[in-house]
């Protein structure tokens, strides 16, 4: 098969997951984050390789399955890492659902930091102004993550001593949003893109 049909037909499986996922969010299903996880990042993915042919999901069509373990194995480090620093040494922020604190919640992290990468590349089809990029990624990623979770409450913030609300949302959380779009960036720009 080739590999723009594979593209396509991860799109449209994409779509279908994020309805589904559409579907538990509405019906207040705790898990709907699971499926909404892969299904941005396939729908993402499918965008930024239309943009430059750059992207995660390539790395599996280009038969580089160990370089996309690689990163995927990068990727749920640095979920782990954000994870340890973040929730439980600094507790800014616990789960309402059990599974998320679990090695069940952190399988889906590499899949959510490349959605935030594909959404970088996608994006520079209309600036390669870096500061831009960074700043409609994280727009784009709250939108789609911190705006429901306003209402599921499948996250709670404990951000101390700041009460700094942009749309209900603490201001750390939002200036948080660098520390998930850039790292997966860069690791995937300076370190696994030069792999052969």
């Amino acid at each position: 098969m080739k590999k723009e049909m594979k593209f396509n037909l991860s799109f449209i499986f994409g779509i279908i997951i994020l309805l589904i996922s559409i579907y538990m969010y509405i019906k207040n299903n705790t898990q709907w984050h699971y499926p909404a996880v892969v299904g941005i990042w396939l729908f993402f993915d499918f965008l930024a390789f239309k943009v430059n042919k750059n992207s995660s999901l390539n790395l599996i069509f280009s038969h580089k399955i160990k370089k996309f373990f690689l990163w995927f194995s990068i990727l749920f480090g640095l979920g782990f890492f954000i994870e340890v620093i973040g929730r439980i040494f600094l507790n800014l922020w616990y789960y309402t659902n059990f599974l998320d604190t679990t090695l069940i919640g952190y399988l889906f992290y590499p899949f959510i930091l490349m959605s935030f990468k594909e959404t970088y590349c996608f994006l520079k089809k209309f600036s390669r102004n870096k500061f831009i990029l960074t700043f409609f990624s994280m727009v784009i990623g709250i939108i789609i993550w911190e705006i429901p979770n306003l209402f599921s409450k499948d996250w709670i913030y404990t951000i101390p001593y700041i009460n700094f609300n942009l749309l209900g949302i603490n201001i750390i959380v939002i200036l948080g949003w660098i520390f998930l779009i850039i790292p997966p960036v860069y690791i995937y720009n300076k370190f696994i893109e030069k792999i052969k």
